[in-house]
């Protein structure tokens, strides 16, 4: 009887293991590559948790720019917030993209979203909440999102 109870415990656990794949890693070059990033540019790296990205972000914006990985302080100078895997620890996030990041960002500033744990689906509400329209998303990834909002201005364009 405890054979049958571990193997189908084991069973259950092995099923749960398989359903949970783990987060896949984004290949850095290719959303660098979709995310617009022009030197001189200001890019806000939101969790800066990979530092192939850090990196591949300071070389896009050259000298003339900066990559920041903690909150830029002052208003309007932000061309570009990259959140990679990090999305869903923000606390409040409707309330923080509406009030924190739409100060920070310039006009026609962007939003890049990589996420693996909040579905595409809840991020483009939260953020249609917060005020954002999406402009892309990218299906390069199998088990993330990868999104770009900016806000919205209410033209539908």
């Amino acid at each position: 009887m405890r054979a049958v109870i571990r193997l189908a415990f084991a069973a259950a656990l092995a099923a749960g293991c398989a359903a949970s794949q783990p987060v896949e890693r984004p290949q850095p070059n290719a959303v660098i590559a979709l995310l617009g990033v022009d030197p001189g540019n200001v890019v806000w790296d939101l969790g800066a948790g990979d530092p192939s990205f850090t990196s591949l972000l300071a070389e896009a914006v050259g000298r003339s720019g900066r990559v920041v990985s903690a909150d830029p302080g002052a208003n309007g100078t932000v061309d570009l917030l990259f959140v990679n895997g990090a999305y869903h620890r923000i606390p409040e996030r409707s309330a923080f993209f509406r009030d924190r990041v739409l100060a920070a960002l310039v006009p026609n500033g962007r939003v890049a979203i990589v996420e693996g744990e909040a579905s595409a689906e809840v991020i483009a509400q939260e953020m249609r909440e917060a005020g954002y329209e999406q402009i892309a998303s990218h299906e390069i990834l199998t088990r993330q999102s990868f999104q770009i909002f900016r806000a919205d201005d209410g033209t539908g364009e």
